[in-house]
């Protein structure tokens, strides 16, 4: 289940903080896979 840019963006989160979370959920699942 992949959270897209778009998606974390319109939570209202600040956009160097949505990338940050989206490079540590993809990481995350990168070892999970």
């Amino acid at each position: 289940m992949r959270a897209s840019l778009a998606e974390l963006e319109a939570s209202g989160q600040p956009a160097d903080m949505t990338r940050a979370t989206l490079a540590w959920f993809e990481r995350i699942l990168a070892e999970r896979d």
